[in-house]
């Protein structure tokens, strides 16, 4: 019985995503517009492509490197604007339509 408790999880394989998929994902939580737990699936799902994945890895830190100056936000607005950063970043890669 003991043993079940100690079962391994299946690990989360990562999603295939792109620049502008990430990048919607960070403007929704800069305006607040996303559902309510899309920010939080953002950061805990892996991202196939590495470069995409360094973006996710760092935002997830970023309530430590910059902790929210208001009680119940993730950041400060240093954190926001790293945020900012690779949003803009990521749009400047998209090829123009």
């Amino acid at each position: 019985m003991a043993f079940a408790l100690f079962r391994r999880q299946k690990k989360r394989s990562a999603v295939e995503r792109t620049p502008a998929q990430v990048a919607k994902f960070l403007e929704d939580f800069l305006s607040g517009t996303g559902p309510k737990w899309e920010w939080d699936d953002f950061l805990a799902t892996a991202i196939a492509d590495r470069e995409l994945d360094k973006i996710r890895k760092h935002c997830q830190k970023l309530d430590l490197e910059f902790p929210p100056d208001v009680p119940g936000n993730f950041c400060n607005e240093q954190g926001l604007a790293v945020i900012r950063a690779y949003r803009e970043q990521l749009r400047d890669a998209m090829p123009a339509k």
